[in-house]
């Protein structure tokens, strides 16, 4: 078996050869050094007929950053921890982007037409006829349903549904003789005391902010002229 080893110290190729049992070095002539380190250069043969090269390139030392060095700056400098925190982000959200938001389209209160009702015509929307509740305060009307449980059939305010509650507000009574008849004139509220018309105003307050204005109340015969 032969072995040859070759090296480049410096610039200078030294070679060794040995055979069973002697060793002997030869200098060589003086080489130039290749751009790159040139490790070391060995051939290898089982066969004196056939060599295997085996090349290793190092690069400078100054290139060579340990993974303790980089956390050796990092500990000096807590501004790097920073950076690399922004570095992470970044790239996590170009990896990762976020899905675009579906922002809902705005929904728009419902448009309400102001219609004219007479007290016949007001009557059915009783929570019974109708499931709408309707009722009549100061000469407005006020679509109530939503309080179904107050202004309903069993409600505590069930007897103005379908009808002008203006009387029996002002008078803070509920019973049926503060309504006027349906076939009969509007009540005009003329002989009501003081402190009555300021209930009814609180009252008519009160539906203006909490419930939809629907129309106004006329009448019966309004329609006819």
């Amino acid at each position: 078996m032969v072995c040859v080893r070759a090296f480049l110290p410096n610039s200078r190729l030294a070679t060794t050869f040995q055979t069973r049992g002697s060793a002997r070095s030869v200098p060589a002539a003086p080489f130039s050094s290749p751009p790159l380190s040139l490790a070391s250069h060995q051939l290898v043969s089982s066969n004196p007929r056939s060599f295997r090269h085996r090349l290793s390139f190092s690069p400078p030392d100054s290139a060579m950053i340990s993974s303790n060095d980089l956390l050796a700056q990092l500990a000096e400098n807590p501004l790097n921890w920073a950076l690399a925190a922004l570095a992470i982000f970044l790239t996590t959200r170009a990896l990762f982007p976020r899905k675009a938001e579906t922002v809902p389209a705005p929904i728009h209160a419902e448009t309400i037409v102001l219609k004219n009702f007479t007290p016949v015509e007001l009557q059915k929307f009783n929570g019974v006829s109708d499931k709408k509740i309707y009722l009549a305060v100061k000469g407005k009307i006020f679509d109530v349903t939503r309080g179904a449980s107050f202004y309903g059939p069993e409600g505590m305010y069930g007897n103005f549904a379908g009808r002008d509650a203006s009387r029996g507000l002002a008078k803070n009574s509920f019973d049926k003789s503060m309504l006027t008849p349906v076939d009969q004139p509007l009540d005009q509220l003329a002989n009501l005391e003081q402190d009555e018309i300021l209930s009814l105003n609180e009252w008519a307050d009160f539906f203006a902010g909490k419930y939809d204005h629907i129309g106004y109340l006329v009448e019966n015969d309004a329609k006819a002229q």
